[in-house]
């Protein structure tokens, strides 16, 4: 299974021989949660954040059930992690130049794996231009070269946004800079 995931778990495992079903369970219940005729369950209850354990027995034709296999823990984290205290410096550029781009990143569960940013106009997410992310620091970092008429003259605005380890995005963080 994938973990972490922000979407259903999909538990597979190998399947065994002369076997009529699965029965598959969760967090440690001794009730199953479904079952299955195929080494695979797709585990379709809106599940709470954290991380969840499941376990499978297999059956034969009469329903007796066999013990449970040892558990597989899946993080589920829907949450988005969260981006702040953006910072572009310098905060004005004349001709050409370097921003050194940042901005502070958390995510309480799966962890922060990167970050992107784009100028003005958003591409949508996963389009942006990479930035990495330091556990040590906490923050996504990027430079971006500024050559002579790269932008018009004025205000341009700087948005920043992370990802988890889960596929998650935040919303964006932005501040703005000024080009002659």
């Amino acid at each position: 299974a994938k973990t972490p995931t922000n979407t259903t778990p999909i538990i597979n495992w190998s399947s065994v021989a002369g076997v009529d079903h699965y029965a598959v369970y969760r967090d440690g219940s001794t009730t199953p949660i479904g079952t299955s005729t195929s080494a695979s369950y797709t585990d379709t209850t809106t599940l709470a954040d954290g991380t969840h354990s499941y376990t499978v027995a297999t059956a034969d034709a009469s329903g007796n059930l066999s013990s449970q296999s040892p558990p597989v823990a899946i993080v589920v984290d829907k949450t988005a992690p969260v981006a702040s205290n953006p910072a572009v410096t310098p905060a004005r550029i004349l001709f050409t130049g370097t921003l050194s781009i940042s901005a502070n990143a958390t995510d309480a569960l799966s962890g922060v794996v990167g970050g992107e940013y784009y100028i003005d106009t958003d591409p949508g997410q996963g389009h942006g231009t990479s930035m990495t992310y330091s556990a040590a620091t906490g923050k996504i970092t990027a430079s971006r070269s500024v050559s002579s008429g790269a932008f018009s003259v004025g205000n341009h605005t700087v948005y920043m946004r992370t990802k988890d380890a889960a596929g998650n995005w935040s919303t964006t963080v932005s501040k703005t800079f000024f080009y002659v």
